[in-house]
């Protein structure tokens, strides 16, 4: 499972694309909330080839959202403790959208996705995301995305949210198995400029399978 599965509301301050943790490949958010930077930090692509699905969709409100607003008006908020009205899961929960989708569309190169964020990405706009939070400056983590990216930019934030897509369906072959739970998906949501439209981001590798028992591990093979 998620070491910390939160919640993070801010405004976008700076829109980046880097290469980090060797050939993995994200595109980075830098987000301010209460006068603290944060990053965001989306997996595009983490093979040589193409292996990352995303879904974007556009609504005028989400409940999930209305929901966690009532947390707080910006800043990072723990959802573990919290019941699961208040937390993603793309299989158990999933009135946001429809899972097949997903699901059945195709992995995307890294440039694609990143081309269809910047499509909305837009510096002032509020963002929301669903996903887990690190700090590096206090914790050691298996994945150093802050202390990685502030080596190649020296004045961004080390903390932020990551695992922004499906934490469920990873198979026992694969290291990141140990981070299958339920109700912890992850997803990007991002607030039009003229306030009238909600863009929905979510995605999930290849190898995950959207088939999950009551601990988030596979039931079937992905399709």
């Amino acid at each position: 499972m998620l070491g910390n599965y939160s919640y993070l509301k801010g405004t976008i301050t700076k829109n980046l694309e880097d290469k980090v943790r060797g050939g993995h490949t994200h595109h980075n958010l830098i987000i301010t909330a209460k006068n603290l930077e944060y990053q965001i930090n989306i997996d595009t692509q983490s093979q040589p080839t193409a292996n990352v699905k995303a879904y974007h969709l556009d609504k005028p409100s989400i409940p999930l959202l209305d929901h966690l607003n009532k947390r707080g008006e910006e800043g990072v908020f723990d959802l573990a403790s919290l019941d699961n009205s208040y937390k993603l899961d793309y299989v158990r929960n999933n009135s946001i959208f429809p899972l097949s989708l997903l699901e059945k569309t195709k992995p995307l190169p890294w440039q694609e996705i990143s081309n269809l964020l910047d499509e909305y990405i837009v510096c002032g706009s509020k963002v929301y995301a669903l996903g887990e939070f690190y700090n590096d400056r206090t914790h050691n983590p298996a994945t150093a995305h802050g202390l990685k990216l502030s080596e190649i930019h020296p004045h961004l934030p080390t903390q932020g949210l990551h695992q922004i897509h499906l934490n469920q369906g990873t198979p026992l072959a694969i290291e990141q198995n140990k981070y299958n739970g339920i109700y912890q998906d992850g997803g990007l949501f991002i607030r039009s400029v003229d306030n009238t439209t909600i863009h929905g981001f979510f995605f999930m590798f290849e190898e995950q399978s959207c088939v999950t028992d009551d601990t988030g591990y596979p039931t079937t093979q992905p399709s």
